[in-house]
């Protein structure tokens, strides 16, 4: 699968497609006040990303591997970017810029991209050599991309280049289910034995290491 963007104006469906819906998804946009559909914007396959919003777009992954960037007014594609994996994990998007994680199980990669959000260009990518394809997703906080990836460390990259900034190691996986929350001091994220840590948004110094009673499958961290 090619890793180029294209750009496309693509008209949203009027209504629902029973062949479109078994073929793929869709993304649905609901009226808060009357709770009618508003719009329905097909999508190639399922969806397990969530959906990720920032301004007047709306940013969703689909299990092909294509990355969606979607007008929130009228439901009409902007443009779409295509990754060398399945997209499971909520898209970040902040600041001109949009990072989409996928993993492919078949050769164990994980793949990390960042794109502008105005037309979907591709700024650059890593493959991070990890072995599995174990992620959370991915945060955008002080001009740096967070995550926790599958050799349990957590690294934060420069989202003008993807350059690594720093990483600290942490003590068992994260679940693609969660994410890290930051600030200019302090990143916060969870792993899948419920252990809440802290580190040094400079350095990543790990200063505190929380052990909960229970796993953590499905909450952001939260300061």
């Amino acid at each position: 699968r090619s890793t180029s963007s294209r750009r496309q104006k693509k008209r949203p469906s009027p209504a629902p497609d029973g062949d479109a819906e078994a073929a793929g998804g869709s993304l649905v946009a609901i009226g808060l006040g009357d709770r009618r559909e508003v719009w329905r914007a097909p999508l190639g396959a399922e969806s397990r990303s969530g959906v990720t919003v920032d301004g007047e777009v709306a940013y969703v992954g689909d299990q092909d591997g294509t990355l969606y960037a979607v007008d929130v007014a009228d439901g009409t594609v902007r443009w779409t970017s295509e990754m060398p994996g399945r997209i499971d994990v909520s898209i970040a998007a902040s600041d001109g810029r949009v990072v989409a994680i996928s993993r492919n199980d078949d050769d164990r990669r994980v793949v990390v991209a960042a794109h502008d959000a105005d037309d979907g260009e591709r700024l650059w990518q890593i493959t991070p050599q990890l072995g599995a394809t174990t992620a959370s997703s991915a945060t955008i906080a002080d001009d740096a991309v967070i995550m926790g990836l599958a050799d349990r460390f957590v690294r934060a990259l420069d989202v003008a280049n993807g350059q690594e900034r720093w990483s600290s190691l942490a003590l068992q996986l994260f679940s693609p289910l969660t994410a890290a929350a930051a600030d200019e001091d302090a990143v916060f994220i969870a792993d899948l034995g419920g252990g809440l840590y802290r580190f040094d948004a400079t350095d990543g110094g790990r200063v505190v290491v929380l052990e909960t009673a229970t796993s953590s499958t499905g909450t952001e961290a939260t300061r």
